[in-house]
């Protein structure tokens, strides 16, 4: 808004949580060099995080174990995991949960319920469970403010796949991999190669 603007010309310095962040702040005219980026350092959501990745029983699954966890919703980028485990069907064994609540037509949902199990909306104090039992976490976010659910998959020792436009710190080929927005077949490549 204009008042927004306003207060941001007004400022001697803008702190913001991540580098999309700040290009788009950039992007609406605020000055580059007064704009600081501080990314999260704590998640009170965590108590007690493992930061090393515990081995978990695998159960009888066998192949890789993907997580999401946020809202299933357009924003958040879930058609492009789900069309990237379609590509990846019958072709890699991978088993994918999805934790959130759903924000699209249930029904275009059913089609995938071969890929993966949606969980719903998941109580924080269950979440830990889901990091553990994964192998790797993955968010496509189109948008984003700052995604700490890519700070908390990085608590367990997770490879993250995701997007610039999430805001999280995963920097690409070490704790993760950045895939450019709406590519369901990076994700997928990705994927593969984990």
């Amino acid at each position: 808004s204009s008042r927004e603007q306003q207060e941001r010309d007004l400022a001697d310095s803008i702190v913001c949580g991540s580098e999309f962040v700040k290009q788009s702040l950039v992007e609406r005219g605020n000055e580059d060099k007064k704009i600081n980026v501080v990314p999260l350092g704590k998640t009170n959501s965590l108590s007690q995080v493992d930061f090393v990745k515990k081995t978990t029983p695998r159960e009888q699954i066998e192949g890789l174990r993907v997580l999401f966890a946020g809202q299933v919703s357009l924003r958040k980028g879930i058609p492009y995991l789900l069309e990237a485990l379609q590509m990846l069907e019958g072709k890699y064994p991978v088993t994918c949960k999805i934790a959130g609540s759903i924000a699209v037509n249930p029904k275009i949902l059913r089609k995938y319920g071969s890929l993966c199990d949606f969980l719903g909306q998941v109580p924080r104090s269950e979440m830990k469970k889901l990091y553990q039992w994964a192998d790797v976490f993955v968010l496509p976010s189109i948008i984003e403010g700052s995604a700490m659910v890519t700070y908390e998959a990085m608590c367990y020792g997770l490879p993250i796949i995701t997007t610039y436009n999430s805001c999280s710190i995963v920097r690409d080929g070490i704790v993760g991999y950045i895939v450019p927005l709406r590519d369901s077949e990076a994700i997928a490549e990705n994927l593969r190669n984990l």
